[in-house]
């Protein structure tokens, strides 16, 4: 094996990046919070939407959320294309359409749905957020669309 330097683009972040970490974590917090949010409007007796409506507004929402998923992870290079060859736009990007899915399972809550399939759709947007958390692997991935 030969002993290979590092890239310099992937060893350190640029002085853009330095915050990433807290607005991940932010985006981690408010899709926590909208969870929290559909527990305390839980408490109360709510009138659901009529139920075939309310379930294909479901289907939508949790096929989009699977395009949602599918575009933050294996269509990198549009998103890429689109952040400007900025890591921090990229991440941010990524990370909107991800805590949408959370977004997807308060709203069909709010509609009239269970609390569970909001859990279901906050747990999947909390595991795609941690999934697309920021590092060295992810920042590799978006340095090397540019190669």
């Amino acid at each position: 094996m030969e002993n290979e330097m590092p890239d310099p683009r992937i060893a350190r972040p640029g002085p853009e990046e330095k915050p990433l970490n807290m607005i991940w974590a932010v985006f981690f917090v408010a899709t926590v919070v909208y969870a929290v949010v559909a527990w305390f409007l839980n408490q109360r007796p709510r009138e659901p939407l009529n139920q075939e409506i309310l379930n294909w507004v479901q289907i939508f929402m949790g096929m989009s959320s699977g395009l949602l998923i599918l575009t933050a992870f294996l269509l990198r290079q549009a998103i890429a294309a689109l952040s400007r060859r900025s890591y921090r736009n990229f991440c941010i990007i990524r990370w909107v359409m991800l805590e949408t899915i959370g977004v997807f399972g308060l709203i069909q809550f709010i509609l009239g749905g269970h609390f569970e399939v909001l859990l279901l759709f906050t747990a999947v947007a909390l595991l795609s957020l941690v999934a697309a958390r920021p590092g060295l692997a992810d920042r590799a991935a978006f340095v090397h669309q540019f190669d």
